[in-house]
């Protein structure tokens, strides 16, 4: 998934300063991205794929949950999410 040509997008944290998107926290209650995903895996801290899984459609549910229907990051997420479930 980190190739995927939207990939760039949910690679690190979301900085809610950086980005001026104050309520962020308030919203999006357990904020997940790929690097994280990533040193987990790495580290061995997935103890069964459903845990794995997990975390990666909490990437794109997060983005969808925060970002409208019809914004680039909500239809971002929700194409990397359809590749990724392959539905």
């Amino acid at each position: 998934m980190i190739q995927h040509k939207h990939a760039n997008i949910f690679m690190r944290p979301v900085d809610p300063v950086a980005l001026n998107i104050p309520d962020y926290f308030d919203i999006v209650k357990n904020p997940m991205d790929l690097m994280t995903v990533h040193k987990r895996i790495s580290s061995g801290l997935y103890d069964s794929p459903s845990l794995f899984e997990g975390d990666m459609l909490l990437i794109w549910k997060n983005a969808m949950l925060y970002n409208p229907v019809g914004n680039f990051v909500h239809n971002a997420a929700k194409n990397m999410m359809k590749d990724f479930t392959g539905t």
